[in-house]
């Protein structure tokens, strides 16, 4: 049996990242009273180039299910495109940099979510219960810090993989209350979304089981059938997850040098980066995010992923990953609005050729920016490293 050699390590520095309110408490309760950034009845404009090329464009209206004492502001997705070509409503948006809801993808989705909060006990709404859905659908989502899409697509039109979904959610507080886990919920959704894990099969796991201290153990596994294995999952040899959060902006100026945060994916007998020889480096050209309206745009980010592959040891023809890094050009933000990013690595996983070992890493980065009450959007690249043929974006 072949053995695994490859383990992926990463040199973290200190963390910071904007957030919203911690209130659990439903939006209605309190009325808003800090000045929205992002108002009622807007179009609003995401968009997604590459060197200065328009890749992807989500346009969404903002509109307001709540009332006017008590908000809750929705995004209606009017137009998705790549490259110029609409994007077909649903989990298609799964290969692309932004999660939309179209307006019948959101009057389904409300209607099931009364039933499992509680709002009611049938699907049919009056005005008056679908007000109040909406208004603890977005303080439940505001308390979380996760985004709607990412609720829709995991059950799928069922009721009972949301109410798993929400279970989930609850369990997850708990735990993060009581243990040294740093993972985001949001993150462990997007986790479950990218494996095709049913929320059903993961909750029945973790209440046997609970949390596992290790964030990535929902990282590998391709179907709901092996959800055990990917609970339990541990890989000899190998780092599971390298994983940084950089603060694009903090004290309202750019954070720019992120110079000691990446990821290597080596040989578990040689950790040293040093000792490694001839590595091709490889910076991509420039990814860019805009959020705001048609004419003006209330945040932008400019970045690019560098990486050091082929990287050698000595009596070794296999080919390693020295170094996978994230190099953030420009940072912009107009008053009353935050910007976030984070960027999640993969575990490390290889190839075979004849004998050699070929190491493959790679990840995702998510951009998320939005105003003082948390109407957030974002987008993400999700990209992979081959320790022979270097990187490729995989969105």
């Amino acid at each position: 049996m072949k053995k695994n050699f490859l383990i992926a390590g990463a040199l973290l520095t200190s963390l910071f990242m904007a957030s919203c309110s911690e209130d659990d408490g439903p939006a209605y309760e309190k009325p808003q009273t800090v000045e929205r950034a992002i108002k009622p009845n807007t179009e609003m404009y995401s968009q997604m180039l590459f060197d200065d090329e328009v890749i992807e464009e989500a346009i969404d209206s903002v509109i307001n299910f709540g009332t006017d004492e008590h908000p809750a502001l929705f995004y209606v997705n009017q137009s998705h495109k790549v490259g110029g070509v609409e994007v077909p409503a649903g989990l298609a948006d799964l290969n692309h940099s932004f999660f939309t809801l179209n307006r019948e993808e959101h009057e389904n989705f409300i209607r099931i979510f009364a039933v499992a909060w509680g709002v009611t006990h049938h699907t049919n709404l009056t005005l008056e219960n679908k007000i109040r859905a909406y208004q603890d659908l977005a303080g439940f989502l505001k308390s979380n810090n996760i985004e709607l899409a990412q609720l829709v697509y995991l059950c799928q039109g069922r009721a009972d993989r949301l109410e798993a979904a929400i279970q989930i959610a609850d369990e997850f507080k708990t735990t993060r209350a009581t243990s040294q886990n740093t993972m985001a919920l949001n993150h462990l959704y997007n986790n479950m979304l990218r494996n095709n894990v049913d929320p059903i099969a993961y909750y029945q796991e973790i209440k046997k089981i609970g949390f596992p201290e290790d964030e990535t153990s929902i990282s590998r596994g391709p179907s709901a059938s092996t959800v055990t294995s990917v609970v339990k999952a541990v890989v000899k040899g190998t780092v599971y997850l390298s994983k940084f959060i950089v603060a694009f902006v903090k004290n309202g100026k750019p954070v720019v040098d992120i110079k000691n945060q990446y990821t290597s994916y080596l040989h578990q007998d040689e950790l040293d980066v040093m000792k490694y020889i001839d590595p091709a480096r490889v910076e991509t050209g420039t990814y860019e995010y805009r959020y705001g309206s048609k004419s003006l745009p209330m945040a932008q980010i400019k970045f690019s992923i560098e990486s050091y592959y082929n990287s050698k040891r000595k009596n070794d023809n296999g080919r390693y990953i020295s170094r996978i890094g994230m190099i953030v050009s420009k940072v912009k933000a107009t008053a009353g609005m935050h910007v976030t990013g984070e960027t999640t690595f993969n575990p490390g996983v290889f190839r075979f050729e004849g004998d050699n070992i070929i190491a493959i890493g790679g990840g995702e980065v998510y951009i998320s920016y939005g105003d003082c009450c948390c109407n957030n959007r974002s987008g993400r690249v999700r990209f992979e490293v081959d320790g022979k043929n270097g990187y490729k974006k995989t969105n």
